[in-house]
């Protein structure tokens, strides 16, 4: 940072003055940004990005990690990088650290950028290649239980803790009306499949039974996380 508007308390002021003060200073940023070449820019809050596209509207939170690329104005020459570049908007820290934001979609962020500057030692985030869920129907009583035993059997080979994921789907948001159309459990291992439950499968007191050992497992200390 080489220089700080004063703050006003009247926000349409403030914000009136900063767009100014964007306005003034975007030349020599861009002059800077080019005449020392980079990979990839990860701009951190909405002024760093209004800073680089002029765009005075600028939403942080509707753009961040829609990837863009700032080009070298005309005016500007003799500088080392002639081609755009790829610019991943991300929510500033200072963000996260009021409350607000998801650390992990900042995290997501971050990878996204690291992935476009050195994209033969970090991985996308994103893949646009889509692969088609794999997933296993468990619709008998026999079936749930041996799922059940699965879970323990992954716990055991992986030290005593295991990361699991859960989901119910309902017809609606009333527990007196509703009914629970199917529950999915997912862990991400070598096979990556998710284990669905339909509802018409839980039925009987057994299976109820069954389903019921899983979020006990979690609440005996054996699984590190259960979203339901």
């Amino acid at each position: 940072m080489q220089c700080r508007p004063p703050k006003s308390n009247n926000q349409l002021k403030d914000k009136a003055f900063k767009e100014k003060a964007c306005a003034q200073c975007r030349s020599r940023v861009l002059e800077q940004v080019f005449r020392h070449p980079r990979r990839c820019i990860l701009a951190l809050g909405g002024w760093s990005n209004t800073a680089l596209t002029a765009n005075y509207t600028f939403k942080i939170t509707q753009k961040r990690g829609e990837v863009y690329n700032v080009n070298q104005p005309r005016e500007i020459d003799e500088v080392e990088t002639r081609s755009a570049i790829p610019v991943v908007p991300a929510v500033h820290p200072a963000f996260l650290l009021r409350g607000s934001g998801n650390p992990r979609v900042f995290r997501e962020d971050v990878a996204l950028a690291m992935h476009i500057a050195f994209p033969d030692r970090f991985e996308h985030p994103r893949p646009d290649v889509w692969v088609d869920p794999k997933y296993t129907v468990l619709e008998t009583l026999p079936q749930i239980r041996e799922y059940e035993k699965y879970l323990r059997q992954e716990i055991l080979d992986h030290g005593g803790c295991l990361d699991l994921a859960g989901d119910i789907e309902t017809s609606g948001f009333s527990p007196f009306e509703d009914y629970i159309l199917c529950i999915g459990f997912y862990q991400k291992d070598k096979d990556d499949i998710a284990f669905i439950i339909p509802g018409e499968s839980l039925g009987t007191d057994i299976a109820k039974a069954a389903l019921r050992r899983i979020p006990t497992i979690s609440s005996s200390g054996y699984l590190r996380s259960l979203t339901v």
